[in-house]
């Protein structure tokens, strides 16, 4: 498969999977398929963290959230992208401890 190498529409292909992956009935699913599914979701996890960490650096280091009308990143993920002040702080910390603001 030949992923497109623009970041937007990699973001849309991610949402497209995860719903329709959240549509899929698991209970009929044999058990070594959802023992190699939960594994690869937890690795695919893993790596979204760290392009969520390199996204968020990026917005903070060109204050993006300013075009989207925020004032700050903490304002943007907590209002913006209704993340709530306690999950964005958690977002900041960890993109802080995964990728390097500057």
């Amino acid at each position: 498969m030949l992923l497109p190498d623009d970041p937007a529409a990699l973001a849309r292909l991610l949402e497209a999977a995860a719903t329709k992956f959240a549509s899929l009935p698991l209970s009929a699913v044999a058990e070594d398929t959802l023992l190699e599914t939960v594994e690869t979701l937890e690795r695919t996890h893993r790596r979204l963290d760290g392009v969520d960490a390199a996204v968020l650096v990026e917005v903070s280091d060109r204050a993006v959230y300013r075009k989207a009308g925020y004032l700050s990143v903490h304002q943007y993920l907590a209002q913006g992208l209704r993340l709530g002040d306690g999950a964005a702080r958690r977002r900041r910390v960890s993109a802080a401890g995964i990728g390097r603001f500057t």
